[in-house]
């Protein structure tokens, strides 16, 4: 049986499968639920060196802001500046969608007047390693003159790839002094795939009045590890692209056997492709199945995102 299917079964019957299932589960060692496998820290400090207020905040790359992917939006205030400056840290393989909107004003003059994607130098875009895709009032649901959207895709935790985790850099112009909001969150979508006896199959539905495209990428179940300077580990030679059309939708089927690595199973990321980089939250809904021709089975998986593909709200 593979390892992700399910039996629906009554009876003693039932019984007996269920019971071989719990059976076949690992289990932890005999020190029980709580017993700790290695040392970990209760309390950390980070050693900073004396600094004053900075003043004007953040209008510079080396006096960035923080911002996190999680759909929190932080609210500013212009002070005279023309730039405001922000840095959110991405990992590989992941879609960011980034906000910046004034919502307290007028929308003809809103006060966001740009917004890029840049190195901590404030001048290479797009960083190392990623697209970016800037869209003035684009990537539906779309925005218009009173604020902006990038997507940035991260590139894949590939062999040969250098990224792990690192930093973005965000600027935003001004248009008028008043104030405006930003925000970050992820896009990615998440699943697991398996071709031990079955073929696999991606839909993919498109909930936005744009073209999305989409990349679908299969990584071993064995995963990857990172040894401080490359990624190791299965090459993610496995993957394909679907463009799908707007309010339509979108399939590929993996063929049963197709391995990554030398596995058969694993999991599976959906995010923005190389180009266009149009992803956005929420911009697809996933349907994704196993199907075993000679038996007529199915197994369903389920994918999610974070945030359940959401934010919080400006």
């Amino acid at each position: 049986m593979d390892s992700f299917s399910f039996c629906k079964c009554t009876g003693f019957a039932g019984s007996l499968a269920l019971a071989a299932l719990f059976v076949a589960t690992p289990v932890a060692g005999a020190g029980g639920p709580d017993a700790g496998t290695g040392a970990s820290k209760s309390t950390v400090s980070v050693a900073r060196s004396p600094s004053t207020d900075i003043t004007p905040a953040n209008t510079t790359p080396g006096t960035y802001r923080a911002l996190v992917a999680d759909g929190s939006s932080l609210f500013q205030t212009w002070s005279g500046d023309a730039t405001k400056w922000y840095a959110v840290l991405i990992e590989p393989g992941k879609t960011y969608v980034i906000d910046a909107l004034d919502p307290n004003t007028d929308s003809i003059n809103g006060s966001v007047s740009g917004l890029g994607v840049y190195e901590f130098d404030g001048t290479t875009t797009p960083p190392a390693e990623t697209q970016v895709d800037c869209g003035a009032s684009g990537h539906a649901p779309g925005l218009t003159n009173f604020a902006i959207r990038c997507i940035v895709r991260a590139f894949t935790s590939n062999v040969g790839n250098l990224q792990n985790q690192r930093l973005i850099y965000i600027r935003v112009d001004r248009w008028i002094n008043t104030s405006f909001q930003i925000r970050v969150r992820e896009a990615t979508i998440y699943g697991r795939w398996t071709t031990n006896g079955y073929d696999f199959h991606v839909e993919l539905q498109n909930t936005t009045a744009e073209s999305i495209c989409a990349q679908v990428i299969f990584y071993p179940n064995s995963g990857q590890t990172y040894d401080g300077t490359q990624w190791t580990g299965a090459a993610l030679t496995t993957f394909f692209t679907l463009t799908v059309p707007p309010f339509g939708a979108a399939k590929n089927v993996l063929p049963a056997g197709t391995t990554v690595g030398t596995d058969n199973r694993g999991t599976i990321r959906i995010g923005a492709c190389p180009g266009p980089v149009n992803l956005n939250t929420a911009g697809l809904n996933v349907s994704t199945y196993a199907y075993n021709p000679v038996t007529d089975k199915f197994l369903y998986f389920f994918t999610n995102q974070p945030n359940q593909g959401n934010g919080n709200s400006f």
